[in-house]
Formats: C-alpha cells, sequence, structure tokens
C-alpha cells in the first residue's frame, strides 16, 4: 500500500499527516514553535529556518513511523505536497502547472496542490488542461468508471470528465516526456498528482 504525506505549516505550529491513498487518515506528527520579533520592530516575526526545519523533519519522522510509512523500499511514500479543497458546481476546472524545476502542481486559477480534493454535483464536468512542459497520464484508481477521452495529455492539451453516478472518485497523474523537451524531474517519486473527487 502506498502512502501520502501532507506537510502544513501554520503561523503557531507545523504538522505532517500520513494518509492510506484511498484517503484515509493514518497517522499526524505535531510541534509548535514561535517566532522572535525582529529587533526595531514590534510586532514582527522571524522566521527561524534551521530551528524550524529540524521541527518539519521531527513531525514527518514522526508521522511516518506511526502511520507504517517509513519511506523506505517496502513502503514507499506515494507523493508529497500540499492539499487544496475545492468545492464546485456542476463546472469545474483544474491545470497541471509547471511551477519551477522540480516541480509540477495542480491549478484552479487561485492556488495551487499536489493533492486536490474536489466535491461536485453528479453530472458534473470536470476539465483538466496540461499547462506543464511535460506531458500527463491520467489514470483512474477508484470509483465507477469514467470515461476519459484523452487520458495522456501533450503540453497544451485539455479533456473533460462528466461524473454521472455518485460516489467517491481517485485518480492520479503519471508524467511522461515529450521529444525534444530536457528532462524534468517533478514532485514525488512517480512523478504523481493525485485528485480525489466526490459527487454528491
Amino acid at each position: 500500500m502506498g502512502h501520502l504525506l501532507a506537510i502544513d505549516l501554520g503561523t503557531g505550529s507545523c504538522r505532517a499527516v500520513v494518509f492510506a491513498t484511498d484517503g484515509r487518515q493514518l497517522a499526524i506528527g505535531q510541534r509548535e514553535w514561535s517566532h522572535a520579533a525582529l529587533p526595531g520592530f514590534p510586532g514582527s516575526q522571524v522566521f527561524d529556518t534551521e530551528h524550524n526545519w529540524r521541527l518539519i523533519c521531527d513531525c514527518i519522522r514522526e508521522a511516518l513511523a506511526a502511520g507504517g510509512a517509513q519511506g523506505g523500499v517496502g513502503q514507499p511514500v506515494a507523493g508529497m505536497g500540499p492539499a487544496m479543497d475545492m468545492h464546485g458546481g456542476s463546472r469545474a476546472g483544474l491545470s497541471i502547472v509547471h511551477v519551477a524545476r522540480g516541480c509540477h502542481m495542480w491549478s484552479n486559477g487561485k492556488g495551487m496542490a499536489a493533492v486536490v480534493n474536489l466535491t461536485m454535483p453528479h453530472n458534473g464536468r470536470l476539465a483538466i488542461d496540461n499547462r506543464d512542459l511535460d506531458g500527463h497520464r491520467l489514470i483512474q484508481t477508484k470509483g465507477p468508471k469514467v470515461a476519459i477521452a484523452r487520458p495522456a495529455l501533450k503540453m497544451s492539451q485539455s479533456t473533460v470528465l462528466v461524473f454521472r453516478k455518485p460516489g467517491l472518485y481517485r485518480f492520479k497523474t503519471v508524467s511522461f516526456e515529450l521529444p525534444g523537451m530536457p528532462e524534468i524531474k517533478t514532485q514525488g517519486p512517480d512523478h504523481a498528482l493525485f485528485l480525489i473527487v466526490r459527487v454528491k
């Protein structure tokens, strides 16, 4: 079984949460932190990168150990990155975007994430377009069967998913290099982004 690791950095604490690929939360690691004021600037906050990075690593180790996902060869972490919740009407849109060398994300025009949780009504339509430099293959991993007219999206291509039945749908993307493009390492060891759609 693969695992997903989400990391949340807040004002007063950081946390790492391990999920099973079916969406169940398995474990959490959390540490509180505080930020000293910049001398001469009351009310300001300075992020202590070195100290806080150690706290983040502690959260990750704690969550992986408690969730049974050590990140080793036998129990890989399938993906890591921020998650985004979306509540769509009968139509919604997502793009796969190139963020920086070594990273791509989902984008809805307002935010970006490696994992998207989307809620839609039945018969809802989700348009997905690829704005990344790599190609991306969309694979359904769970839920009532959805016809994917164009599962392999090259740069600037799009597809539309129609959710005819209520239920829980899961998808992942796997990137592939396009001819003539330099190799670009993408987020996650298997180059995957994750999409969870709850249809009412």
